[in-house]
Protein backbone atom coordinates (compact mmCIF):
# COMPACT_ATOMS: atom_id res chain seq x y z
CA UNK A 1 0.00 0.00 0.00
CA UNK A 2 2.75 2.44 0.95
CA UNK A 3 4.64 1.55 -2.21
CA UNK A 4 1.58 2.35 -4.31
CA UNK A 5 1.13 5.72 -2.58
CA UNK A 6 4.80 6.58 -3.16
CA UNK A 7 4.51 5.63 -6.85
CA UNK A 8 1.43 7.83 -7.25
CA UNK A 9 3.19 10.75 -5.53
CA UNK A 10 6.27 10.25 -7.71
CA UNK A 11 4.10 10.31 -10.83
CA UNK A 12 2.24 13.41 -9.61
CA UNK A 13 5.49 15.30 -8.91
CA UNK A 14 6.77 14.32 -12.36
CA UNK A 15 3.63 15.63 -14.06
CA UNK A 16 3.76 18.86 -12.02
CA UNK A 17 7.40 19.34 -13.02
CA UNK A 18 6.51 18.99 -16.71
CA UNK A 19 3.62 21.42 -16.33
CA UNK A 20 5.82 24.01 -14.62
CA UNK A 21 8.56 23.67 -17.26
CA UNK A 22 6.04 24.27 -20.03
CA UNK A 23 4.23 27.12 -18.22
CA UNK A 24 4.56 30.78 -19.10
CA UNK A 25 7.08 32.87 -17.20
CA UNK A 26 4.46 34.79 -15.17
CA UNK A 27 2.87 31.48 -14.01
CA UNK A 28 6.30 30.27 -12.85
CA UNK A 29 6.82 33.52 -10.90
CA UNK A 30 3.40 33.18 -9.21
CA UNK A 31 4.04 29.54 -8.32
CA UNK A 32 7.47 30.41 -6.90
CA UNK A 33 5.96 33.25 -4.86
CA UNK A 34 3.17 31.01 -3.54
CA UNK A 35 5.64 28.27 -2.63
CA UNK A 36 7.92 30.78 -0.89
CA UNK A 37 5.03 32.21 1.13
CA UNK A 38 3.89 28.71 2.12
CA UNK A 39 7.38 27.70 3.23
CA UNK A 40 7.97 30.94 5.15
CA UNK A 41 4.53 30.68 6.78
CA UNK A 42 5.14 27.07 7.80
CA UNK A 43 8.58 27.97 9.12
CA UNK A 44 7.26 30.87 11.17
CA UNK A 45 4.41 28.76 12.56
CA UNK A 46 6.61 25.82 13.54
CA UNK A 47 9.46 28.07 14.64
CA UNK A 48 7.25 29.93 17.08
CA UNK A 49 5.68 26.71 18.36
CA UNK A 50 9.05 25.02 18.84
CA UNK A 51 10.78 28.06 20.30
CA UNK A 52 8.04 28.85 22.84
CA UNK A 53 8.12 27.73 26.46
CA UNK A 54 6.65 24.31 27.20
CA UNK A 55 3.04 23.86 28.32
CA UNK A 56 2.63 23.60 32.10
CA UNK A 57 0.76 20.61 33.53
CA UNK A 58 -1.76 21.85 36.10
CA UNK A 59 -3.34 18.55 37.13
CA UNK A 60 -6.55 16.64 36.64
CA UNK A 61 -10.10 17.74 35.92
CA UNK A 62 -12.66 17.93 38.75
CA UNK A 63 -15.94 17.15 36.99
CA UNK A 64 -18.09 17.25 40.14
CA UNK A 65 -16.94 20.75 41.12
CA UNK A 66 -17.35 21.96 37.57
CA UNK A 67 -20.94 20.71 37.43
CA UNK A 68 -21.75 22.16 40.85
CA UNK A 69 -20.38 25.53 39.69
CA UNK A 70 -22.89 25.39 36.83
CA UNK A 71 -25.71 24.61 39.33
CA UNK A 72 -26.12 20.94 38.41
CA UNK A 73 -26.64 18.29 41.08
CA UNK A 74 -24.72 15.33 39.65
CA UNK A 75 -22.39 14.25 36.88
CA UNK A 76 -21.00 11.27 35.06
CA UNK A 77 -18.00 11.18 32.72
CA UNK A 78 -19.82 13.10 29.98
CA UNK A 79 -22.71 15.12 31.41
CA UNK A 80 -23.69 17.41 34.25
CA UNK A 81 -27.32 16.80 35.20
CA UNK A 82 -30.13 17.69 37.56
CA UNK A 83 -33.50 16.08 38.07
CA UNK A 84 -36.27 18.29 36.69
CA UNK A 85 -38.70 19.69 39.24
CA UNK A 86 -41.80 18.75 37.25
CA UNK A 87 -44.07 21.00 39.30
CA UNK A 88 -41.77 23.94 38.50
CA UNK A 89 -41.80 22.94 34.81
CA UNK A 90 -45.62 22.97 34.85
CA UNK A 91 -45.69 26.41 36.43
CA UNK A 92 -43.13 27.68 33.88
CA UNK A 93 -45.06 26.31 30.91
CA UNK A 94 -48.42 27.69 32.00
CA UNK A 95 -47.01 30.93 33.54
CA UNK A 96 -48.49 30.16 36.94
CA UNK A 97 -47.33 29.41 40.48
CA UNK A 98 -50.12 27.19 41.82
CA UNK A 99 -49.94 24.04 39.70
CA UNK A 100 -49.36 20.44 40.76
CA UNK A 101 -47.91 17.58 38.73
CA UNK A 102 -48.76 13.88 38.64
CA UNK A 103 -48.00 10.91 36.43
CA UNK A 104 -51.06 9.08 35.15
CA UNK A 105 -49.13 5.83 34.54
CA UNK A 106 -45.64 4.38 35.02
CA UNK A 107 -44.44 6.11 31.84
CA UNK A 108 -42.37 9.28 32.17
CA UNK A 109 -44.37 10.58 29.20
CA UNK A 110 -47.67 10.41 31.10
CA UNK A 111 -47.27 13.48 33.32
CA UNK A 112 -50.09 15.98 33.67
CA UNK A 113 -50.14 19.48 35.16
CA UNK A 114 -53.12 20.17 37.42
CA UNK A 115 -54.69 23.45 38.49
CA UNK A 116 -56.16 23.79 41.99
CA UNK A 117 -59.29 21.67 42.31
CA UNK A 118 -57.53 18.84 40.41
CA UNK A 119 -58.44 20.29 37.00
CA UNK A 120 -56.02 18.85 34.38
CA UNK A 121 -54.35 21.40 32.08
CA UNK A 122 -52.18 19.05 30.01
CA UNK A 123 -48.62 17.82 29.98
CA UNK A 124 -45.29 19.59 29.70
CA UNK A 125 -44.76 20.22 26.00
CA UNK A 126 -41.33 21.83 26.11
CA UNK A 127 -38.93 20.14 28.56
CA UNK A 128 -35.93 21.50 26.61
CA UNK A 129 -37.33 25.03 26.91
CA UNK A 130 -37.76 24.57 30.65
CA UNK A 131 -34.16 23.36 30.98
CA UNK A 132 -32.91 26.37 29.00
CA UNK A 133 -34.91 28.58 31.37
CA UNK A 134 -33.77 26.80 34.54
CA UNK A 135 -30.07 26.67 33.56
CA UNK A 136 -29.65 29.97 31.73
CA UNK A 137 -27.32 31.34 30.43
CA UNK A 138 -26.21 27.90 29.22
CA UNK A 139 -26.89 27.39 25.55
CA UNK A 140 -26.15 23.68 25.39
CA UNK A 141 -28.47 22.37 28.12
CA UNK A 142 -30.99 19.77 27.00
CA UNK A 143 -33.75 17.62 28.53
CA UNK A 144 -33.33 13.87 28.74
CA UNK A 145 -35.44 10.99 29.97
CA UNK A 146 -33.21 8.32 31.52
CA UNK A 147 -34.80 5.37 33.30
CA UNK A 148 -38.14 7.18 33.53
CA UNK A 149 -36.57 10.22 35.21
CA UNK A 150 -36.56 13.61 33.49
CA UNK A 151 -33.31 15.54 33.82
CA UNK A 152 -31.76 18.72 32.50
CA UNK A 153 -28.28 17.88 31.34
CA UNK A 154 -25.34 19.47 29.60
CA UNK A 155 -22.31 17.88 27.97
CA UNK A 156 -19.24 18.68 30.02
CA UNK A 157 -16.86 21.14 28.36
CA UNK A 158 -13.50 19.82 29.59
CA UNK A 159 -11.69 23.09 28.79
CA UNK A 160 -14.23 25.00 30.90
CA UNK A 161 -13.86 22.40 33.67
CA UNK A 162 -10.10 23.07 33.69
CA UNK A 163 -10.65 26.83 33.74
CA UNK A 164 -13.03 26.56 36.69
CA UNK A 165 -10.81 24.10 38.57
CA UNK A 166 -7.64 26.17 38.33
CA UNK A 167 -9.30 29.62 38.14
CA UNK A 168 -7.41 30.46 34.97
CA UNK A 169 -9.56 31.63 32.13
CA UNK A 170 -7.08 32.11 29.31
CA UNK A 171 -4.66 29.67 27.76
CA UNK A 172 -5.95 26.62 29.65
CA UNK A 173 -6.85 23.46 27.80
CA UNK A 174 -7.88 19.92 28.64
CA UNK A 175 -6.19 16.93 27.07
CA UNK A 176 -7.27 13.32 27.17
CA UNK A 177 -4.17 11.28 27.90
CA UNK A 178 -4.85 7.55 27.77
CA UNK A 179 -8.43 8.02 28.98
CA UNK A 180 -7.57 10.49 31.77
CA UNK A 181 -8.31 14.19 31.38
CA UNK A 182 -5.48 16.53 32.36
CA UNK A 183 -5.37 20.34 32.41
CA UNK A 184 -2.53 22.39 30.92
CA UNK A 185 -1.58 26.04 30.90
CA UNK A 186 -0.68 26.56 27.27
CA UNK A 187 2.37 28.75 26.77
Amino acid sequence: MLTQVLEILKELVGELSKAVKNARAWVKVLLAAALSCALVGAGVFWGIKLAGPPDIALGGVDLASSCIALNYETNDQQFCSSRIDLKAACNWQYSRTDLAFRFTSASAESGVCYAPGKRPLGGIADMRGYCKYAFRPSISVDAANANNVWTCREKIDMNLACQLRYRRYEGVEARNEDGVWQCYQVA
